[in-house]
Formats: C-alpha cells, structure tokens, sequence
C-alpha cells in the first residue's frame, strides 16, 4: 500500500489490511505493529502472508490508514475491496489432501508442524 502524509500526525498513522472472503465474511484484519508518529512525506506499507495459511478461494482486501489516539481513533483512508486475489490450492499430496479433491471450510488452511507418533 502506497500513501501519503500531507502533514506530521502527532499520532501514530496505522497502516492496516481488511481481508474479505469473496461472500463477504471477513476473514481477518491484519494491523502493522511498532508504528511511531511519522513526518510528512510518501510511504509504502506491505505485509507477508506466509505460505499454506489461506484456504482456497478469492478474496477481496481493503487498504485502510488509521491514528490511534488516547481518547480515540481517526480512519483517514479505507479503501474496500482495493485488491482481490484467488488462492488455489494445488491437488498434490504436498497439500495434505491425500487425493481428496473437494473444498475445505473455514477461511484459513495453514500447514502446521504435526507430529504423529505411536504410544502404544
């Protein structure tokens, strides 16, 4: 996310991202940490998502600038639906599907560390 600041904000400006399943459900909102008030001038904020945590499917992702103050917050920017992106989930056994070729529920999938063991 590309932006500007016109003028210093004595709060910290938040960059923040919405992320929409394509139905609307929100998926999840994710919010850059450590930001400290920042002087006037060009920005760019962006985040990674990492591999395997998105289920398959599209999604739309709103860019939005927010301060945080004290008392209260200010939204300067919410741009809804600035992106959407498809993810897909390819059909080898590298993504735990065992050949299984149907959808999964829920809006995240991540590739957690198992582990599998006998006891018995």
């Amino acid at each position: 996310m590309r932006y500007r600041l016109d003028r210093e904000i004595g709060s910290p400006a938040v960059p923040n991202f919405h992320f929409f399943r394509s139905d609307g459900i929100p998926a999840f909102v994710a919010v850059a940490p450590n930001v400290s008030p920042m002087p006037a001038g060009e920005y760019v904020a962006s985040a990674t998502i990492p591999g395997h945590f998105l289920n398959e499917g599209a999604y739309n992702i709103g860019f939005a600038l927010t301060t945080f103050a004290a008392t209260h917050h200010q939204v300067h920017f919410n741009e809804q639906g600035a992106l959407t992106v498809n993810v897909r989930d390819p059909r080898d056994d590298a993504t735990m599907r065992y050949g299984y070729g149907g959808p999964f529920s829920g809006v995240v999938r991540p590739k957690l560390a198992w582990q599998v063991e006998r006891i018995g």
